[in-house]
């Protein structure tokens, strides 16, 4: 066990730090994990004590649920390892550090900037019957629209086989594992799928279900959407964002101690940042950045989302929320790189009682930016219905 001054005699490389002080302490933990993969660190926020594992020792003190724990270092492979059981639970924050450098990918000049959001994945499942579903398949496996999966790559958690179309971005999972489940899914990009592969894919399936395609396609369930906003400015670290009620923050370093990517929220509801000039090898001069909100099986009222109603999914936009990171005057230097390493749900876990947080509360208010989540949520209605209007009319 290590308190944070004995961590600090250990010589780690800082980056991006002047000194050695305790705001330090998030970056000084990736350094050491970079250096010592197989070992796993745990921070705890209020006492600021730093606890050093082995692989074995970890697993031995707390199995897999580490739900409890308030802040978890360890390296990307480990955490593969780990997740790997069925039992894995998330610690509240997890900071995930790449200790290998990954080939560069080949440079791309890619410097747009989105002025409104954009849907960026798609998927609904349908009730069709088996029968159907099976015609499909065969019918446009045979005209080359669609490659069926081979059964060394089938693996997947919710249904047996798949298709797909590589170069549409236009995936389909069928036979279920579970009877409770709808027996056809499909998912796709809207910004690489096109509309006429669309049209076409969903025009077959109505020419196969006949008159009870509108109520089908009315009842479908959405799986997923995403909707995402694309900008230059601040770096990851520096982009401060929280789900409203969220007790959930992972971090994902690089092998050089960069923020790359940050996730607030479960895998349910989730905000996400990332640098997208480094995920698409871009020689932009700037970094650009992509803010992405990720909705699984949503629901309102406990019901889940149908595409009949999926507008109402934009209530959840009034949860989402991003903080300005130059009016300082509101918080302190420890608390603003509180707020950048270790998210909202990290700052109020070192607050002592109520009326600290309650101060919080209206500090974060304060500094909030206005109307974000009805940037990133509703600038892409017009798109929504859009996509609504051509499943139901292909």
């Amino acid at each position: 066990m290590k308190n944070t001054d004995e961590l600090f005699n250990y010589n780690i490389r800082l980056v991006g730090h002047d000194r050695l002080d305790e705001d330090s302490i998030s970056l000084s933990l990736v350094d050491t994990v970079i250096e010592h993969s197989n070992k796993i660190y745990t921070y705890s926020i209020g006492g600021s004590e730093v606890k050093e594992f082995s692989i074995d020792q970890f697993i031995s003190r707390y199995g897999y649920d580490y739900r409890e724990i308030d802040c978890v270092f360890w390296s990307l492979d480990t955490y593969k390892y780990l997740k790997k059981e069925n039992s894995f639970k998330h610690p509240k924050i997890h900071n995930v550090i790449k200790t290998k450098a990954e080939n560069k990918n080949k440079v791309k000049s890619f410097c747009g900037v989105e002025s409104s959001s954009h849907l960026d994945f798609f998927a609904i499942t349908l009730n069709v019957k088996k029968r159907h579903v099976k015609k499909l398949i065969r019918e446009l496996s045979n005209e080359d629209l669609i490659e069926r999966c081979s059964k060394k790559k089938r693996k997947c958690r919710y249904y047996n086989r798949k298709a797909f179309n590589e170069s549409e971005h236009f995936y389909i999972d069928y036979s279920p594992k579970g009877k409770a489940r709808n027996y056809l899914k499909v998912r796709w990009n809207p910004a690489f799928t096109s509309e006429k592969y669309l049209r076409y894919f969903f025009s077959r399936l109505k020419s196969l279900v006949g008159k009870s395609y509108s109520e089908i396609v009315n009842e479908s369930l959405i799986s997923r959407v995403d909707f995402a906003l694309d900008f230059k400015g601040d770096s990851v670290k520096d982009t401060i964002l929280n789900i409203s009620g969220s007790s959930k923050l992972n971090n994902y370093f690089n092998s050089e101690s960069v923020m790359e990517t940050k996730i607030v929220g479960a895998s349910e509801f989730r905000l996400q940042v990332y640098n997208k000039s480094l995920q698409q090898g871009s020689n932009c001069p700037d970094s650009l950045n992509r803010i992405e909100v990720q909705l699984k099986r949503p629901k309102i009222d406990e019901l889940r989302v149908q595409l009949k109603n999926i507008c109402s999914i934009f209530e959840k936009s009034n949860k989402v929320r991003m903080y300005s990171n130059t009016d300082n005057k509101y918080f302190s230097h420890d608390e603003m790189n509180d707020l950048k390493y270790l998210g909202v749900v990290g700052l109020r876990s070192s607050l002592n009682n109520s009326n600290e947080k309650k101060r919080l509360s209206r500090n974060l208010a304060k500094i909030e930016v206005t109307g974000f989540g009805d940037n990133l949520m509703g600038g892409s209605l017009a798109e929504l219905q859009k996509l609504k209007r051509l499943l139901l009319k292909p």
